[in-house]
């Protein structure tokens, strides 16, 4: 493999270390009892939901973005993968940090356009604008160099 192909090695690692991640989220996330049995009553421990919910979940959105992204990376070249490290590598740090963030807000409550506006739904949306800035920036890169050789 040669040097215009060392990226993919790159975009490999980075597609199984995001799958195990996920995947390990997952896990976690399934094994994990919070409820349990005391003198026939079902009980929930509350900070085993806060531990899933403000930690694993974060972690697991994030890496499920840079895995949906790895898959494109894949089949792109070597300069436009360079251009998207250099936007993951501020982005995908502050949209974890940003999830982590929101995770350990309190959710609002009310009624109307204010209540849709809490933590949950920005836990949406900030992956989604990693996601589709990386696209975009892959489109934009791939559609410039396609003339290029």
């Amino acid at each position: 493999m040669g040097m215009k192909q060392k990226h993919k090695i790159y975009v490999l690692v980075l597609f199984i270390l995001s799958l195990g991640v996920v995947g390990g989220a997952l896990r976690i996330t399934e094994i994990t009892k919070c409820d349990y049995l005391k003198d026939g009553i079902t009980y929930s421990d509350s900070s085993c939901y806060n531990f899933l919910d403000q930690k694993i979940q974060p972690v697991a959105i994030a890496f499920l973005t840079l895995f949906l992204i790895s898959f494109f990376l894949f089949f792109v070249r070597r300069e436009t993968f360079i251009l998207w490290s250099k936007f993951a590598i501020v982005g995908f740090p502050l949209m974890l940090w940003a999830l982590f963030d929101l995770a350990n807000q309190p959710q609002s409550s009310g009624f109307g356009p204010v209540s849709m506006l809490d933590g949950a739904f920005f836990a949406f949306l900030i992956p989604f604008l990693f996601f589709l800035i990386s696209l975009i920036l892959i489109i934009y890169k791939s559609i410039k160099l396609r003339g290029k050789k």
